[in-house]
């Protein structure tokens, strides 16, 4: 897992109308808490998220925060709020880490090749799983969790047991379902046609009959 540098600085003030005038300026509030030590208030250069987040292809990484030039504090980060019209990034919250201790995080579940029942019998491969809550040391965190499917048959099915990551530990239900290929839908609809033809060749079928029998 790969360290990242960031400087930053402690933030001075709180509240809405300061957070704004930071934005405008083009500075984003964020917070470093954890380790049971004191939340420290952060303003963080815009340009540094963008950089950090231009560079780097997953979500999880071990950041080395660097506070004024004086304090460094190892961390992740554990949310990143975005404008929802935008995708400007608005707040940063890093959470403090020990490089000797477990830490709970989630990582993306990714699916990779194609399914044969999918491609051959017009299965429909479901994807259950995004995000797997993991427990692991810092060191070991993975980007991701990747999920081949190559082989995968209708109503074959991959469940969290099956996934085996060496140092990482997944907490999830066990028994619950990552990816699946379910049978195609097209089926059902055919049979309910079917049914319908079959009811209306036998309401013809008695129609004549009926016709027969009023000439007799």
């Amino acid at each position: 897992m790969q360290t990242i540098e960031f400087k930053v600085s402690k933030r001075v003030g709180t509240g809405k109308q300061v957070t704004r005038k930071l934005r405008v300026d083009g500075i984003i509030p964020g917070v470093l808490y954890g380790t049971k030590e004191d939340p420290v208030n952060l303003s963080i250069p815009e340009a540094l998220i963008t950089e950090l987040y231009r560079s780097q292809s997953g979500s999880n990484f071990i950041v080395n925060l660097g506070i004024d030039d004086d304090t460094s504090v190892m961390s992740i980060v554990r949310e990143r709020q975005r404008h929802p019209v935008s995708g400007r990034t608005i707040h940063m919250d890093f959470l403090r880490i020990s490089m000797d201790k477990p830490i709970l995080l989630n990582v993306p579940v990714h699916l990779t090749g194609e399914a044969p029942g999918v491609k051959d019998f017009s299965g429909t491969l479901e994807h259950l799983l995004r995000m797997a809550e993991v427990t692991c040391l810092p060191k070991h965190i993975p980007e991701e969790i990747l999920i081949d499917v190559s082989e995968m048959q209708i109503n074959d099915s991959v469940h969290v047991s099956d996934i085996n990551i060496e140092h990482v530990e997944l907490t999830a239900d066990q028994g619950r379902v990552i990816v699946a290929v379910s049978p195609p839908r097209i089926s059902t609809e055919a049979s309910e046609e079917e049914e319908g033809v079959e009811g209306e060749e036998g309401a013809e079928e008695s129609t004549e009959e009926s016709s027969e029998g009023d000439a007799e």
